[in-house]
């Protein structure tokens, strides 16, 4: 017999009312913005995100969670000393084992 509670049992309430094309639509938007970035400084996470939605070809909301689990400690440029010496583009972090 399975012993697993009911869908939604363990689900705040604010979330029992999305449902899973809303939340596509979502993650959609998101990966669309992230992907019209033009900033230089940011290509390394486009090509990521694209590497990741290769990856996770039927599941972007997967891409999307690797993608963000990976960038959440990389400064953002408009963080970062923006004087003339810097150089070079922000450096690409490090892929987390098991994303793929």
């Amino acid at each position: 017999m399975d012993e697993s509670p009911p869908d939604g049992e363990h689900t705040p309430e604010l979330f029992r009312n999305v449902d899973g094309e809303t939340l596509r639509r979502q993650v959609l938007e998101i990966i669309s913005d992230v992907l019209a970035d033009s900033d230089p400084q940011k290509a390394w996470a486009r090509e990521q995100l694209l590497d990741l939605l290769g990856t996770h070809m039927d599941d972007p909301e997967q891409a999307l969670l690797h993608h963000l689990i990976s960038t959440r400690n990389v400064p953002d440029s408009s963080d970062e000393d923006s004087s003339e010496d810097s150089s070079g583009p922000a450096p690409r972090p490090q892929r987390e084992r098991g994303c793929y």
